[in-house]
């Protein structure tokens, strides 16, 4: 047997890490897991994934029922043409990934509540992110704009995005400069200054949040701004740091972004990978399609905020 699924990556409009309150959306770049049943007599296979994590999932998943599957006896493997660790939602994608494909390999209906729930807990068990990153694990397995409380585990908003929005990311060859540990200090220094992007957030000034963020994340973890200012300048909705970093990311319409990707081609080039891509605004796994998402509470959250 064989069990595949896909999750999409995504972008940030509000780092959660300084308020607790933050705002990610899905770009149409999936990362995909494959899990399949050795048939080496050896038991020996692929594994691109953390046997522990994999085993705590299936647990979460199925409880005393999955010692019934032969772990060490699966093969899994996961690709994704964007780097991890550059802040592009690598991780969540790769955990609804794990989730969803566990689920169908051992034949268990998982709807995206439960989904959602695994992801946010196995990833602070892990220390995968600093928050659960529920806005991120939300967008990732939604293709929408998601806005969240996640230190209350609530999502406040899934917002439809236009058709006519695109985005340009931009991945520099470096990698961090600072640990997670380092990363929560610094952004949490600046918590007061974050309160107006969540104010802007809140009021449904996406785009103002955004730039907010993106200008104050660049100061706190000491990357270049000339990026950040030049997107804008080319026409960019809005423009800043992804995550924790380094990856630029931007919002663009659809007129604007094929001469945003030329410039910054032209202007930034270089040593950057520069992608661009569009928001989707619908799952890139089928099996969550047709499922309404809602909160952890389960009050419908969907809207249909013009933006």
């Amino acid at each position: 047997m064989i069990a595949l699924s896909r999750s999409w990556i995504g972008g940030s409009i509000l780092n959660a890490i300084p308020t607790g309150v933050g705002s990610s959306f899905a770009v149409a770049i999936y990362l995909e897991s494959r899990i399949e049943y050795s048939t080496s007599t050896t038991g020996s296979c692929r594994q691109d994934v953390d046997r522990e994590i994999l085993s705590s999932i299936a647990a979460e998943i199925a409880g005393a029922r999955y010692g019934a599957i032969d772990l060490e006896k699966i093969c899994v493997s996961v690709s994704s043409p964007v780097p991890h660790g550059y802040g592009l939602k690598t991780s969540s994608a790769y955990l609804n990934t794990l989730i969803i494909s566990l689920a169908k390999y051992m034949g268990l209906d998982i709807g995206p509540i439960r989904v959602l729930g695994i992801n946010v807990e196995i990833s602070k068990r892990y220390g995968l992110s600093i928050t659960g990153a529920l806005d991120d694990a939300a967008a990732s397995l939604t293709g929408a704009i998601v806005v969240s409380d996640n230190y209350r585990g609530r999502i406040l908003k899934i917002i439809e995005p236009p058709r006519r929005l695109h985005a340009l990311i931009i991945i520099p060859r470096y990698r961090r400069k600072y640990t997670f540990k380092e990363i929560e200090i610094e952004l949490r220094k600046r918590s007061r200054y974050f309160s107006k992007a969540v104010e802007a957030l809140l009021n449904g000034d996406l785009w103002e949040a955004m730039n907010i963020n993106g200008d104050l994340v660049a100061e706190a973890l000491k990357y270049d701004r000339k990026p950040i200012e030049m997107l804008r300048r080319w026409g960019a909705i809005a423009a800043g740091i992804s995550g924790n970093g380094p990856a630029y990311i931007a919002v663009a319409d659809e007129g604007v972004i094929d001469d945003l990707y030329s410039m910054a081609k032209e202007r930034l080039g270089g040593d950057l990978k520069i992608i661009k891509t569009r928001l989707p605004g619908e799952p890139a796994e089928d099996s969550i399609k047709n499922l309404v998402l809602k909160d952890l509470e389960g009050r419908s959250v969907i809207t249909k905020q013009k933006i």
